[in-house]
């Protein structure tokens, strides 16, 4: 997979020389899986598109950490409001400028902008759709 940079300038080192040590996630300590969809039709199932997303980002905000997120998608147009939410989390996420200082409330904040974006943003055909996040 493909890293992503994002947030901040480096932050300085706790001995003040600053650093841009990468956290000790790599290839080798760090994958993903997920299945193909599938949806319960009378007596079987059937195929269907894969509403999960999530991401890994390496480091993210400052050296030392990283954002980890999964979203299950659910509904007709779930693969729709998971992505649209994992986009909204991540750039609001790294936007937050009090990141630093508290990582539970940007979280929080973050969480609750990427819900009042989807209702601006997705259109009416996912409108009975939505998508459980964990990050």
């Amino acid at each position: 997979a493909a890293e992503i940079t994002a947030g901040r300038k480096p932050a300085a080192a706790a001995d003040g020389r600053g650093s841009t040590a990468r956290p000790g996630f790599t290839r080798d300590t760090v994958g993903t899986f997920s299945c193909h969809g599938m949806a319960p039709v009378a007596g079987h199932a059937t195929a269907k598109i894969n509403q999960d997303c999530g991401c890994f980002v390496n480091p993210f905000a400052w050296p030392g950490q990283a954002l980890f997120a999964v979203l299950d998608g659910h509904g007709s147009d779930g693969e729709v409001v998971s992505n649209a939410a994992l986009n909204a989390i991540f750039e609001l996420l790294a936007e937050d400028e009090a990141l630093d200082e508290d990582p539970p409330a940007a979280l929080t904040r973050a969480f609750e902008g990427a819900e009042e974006r989807l209702r601006l943003t997705v259109g009416r055909e996912a409108e009975h759709s939505g998508a459980c996040a964990v990050a």
